[in-house]
C-alpha cells in the first residue's frame, strides 16, 4: 500500500490546470457570443429596449455636450458696488444683483449689496441706511 506523493501532486496540478482552461474557454466563448449579439436591432427583446434607450440618451447627451456650448441666458453682469463706485457711479445709484438690497455704510458712505434680512440687521445696529 504505497502512496506516491509526486504522482498525486502532479494529478492535482493537472486537474487544476484543466479546470482553469475550461473556465477560460467558457469565458472567451461567452464574450464572443455577446459581441456577436450586440449589433443594433438584433438584441433580445428585453435588452433591445434598455439598449435603445440608453444609447439614444447617451448619444444625444454626449454629442450635444461635446459639440455645442451650452446656451447661457444673457443675464447682464452687474459690477460689484466698489467697482461701480470707482467707475463714477454715485453710492445711491449703485445697482445690486437680483435678490440683494443696496445699503449705504454710515461711517464712510460706501455702498454694499446685501440680502434684505442683512440690510434690516445692519440698519437696526446703526451700521448703515437704505438710500
Amino acid at each position: 500500500m504505497g502512496f506516491n506523493f509526486q504522482s498525486s501532486h502532479c494529478m492535482i496540478l493537472l486537474v487544476c490546470l484543466l479546470a482553469v482552461s475550461v473556465l477560460a474557454m467558457v469565458g472567451f466563448l461567452n464574450n464572443v457570443y455577446a459581441a456577436n449579439n450586440m449589433t443594433v436591432g438584433t438584441n433580445m427583446s428585453m435588452k433591445a429596449n434598455a439598449s435603445a434607450t440608453m444609447t439614444g440618451n447617451m448619444t444625444k447627451t454626449m454629442t450635444g455636450n461635446m459639440t455645442k456650448t451650452p446656451s447661457i441666458p444673457n443675464i447682464p453682469k452687474i459690477l460689484s458696488p466698489l467697482q461701480q463706485l470707482k467707475s463714477g457711479v454715485t453710492a445711491k445709484s449703485v445697482q445690486c444683483n437680483a435678490g440683494l438690497t443696496l445699503i449705504i455704510k454710515a461711517e464712510d458712505s460706501s455702498p454694499a449689496c446685501v440680502t434684505s434680512q442683512t440690510a434690516q440687521t445692519l440698519t437696526a445696529r446703526g451700521w448703515g441706511t437704505a438710500p
